[in-house]
């Protein structure tokens, strides 16, 4: 799960971008209200498995806790 956390971000931009590859014909560009609403969308699902993600690792968090550099405190 911890390994999932790190990639959020990354997924975020990759899924950020994809609007770039909508535009069917070079004349004609995409509509701007369907990017804006998959932007939206997006960014709303990010933000609800960062959520989720962070209520399961501070359930799996140890009870002492560390430092900062990994020991114990």
């Amino acid at each position: 799960m911890m390994d999932a956390a790190r990639l959020l971000p990354l997924v975020g931009v990759l899924l950020f971008l994809v609007p770039l590859l909508w535009a069917p014909d070079p004349a004609s560009p995409a509509p701007t209200s369907r990017g804006v609403i998959y932007i939206f969308a997006i960014w709303a699902l990010l933000i609800l498995v960062a959520a989720v993600l962070s209520r399961y690792l501070a359930r799996s968090e140890p009870a002492g806790g560390t430092d900062g550099d990994g020991k114990a405190e």
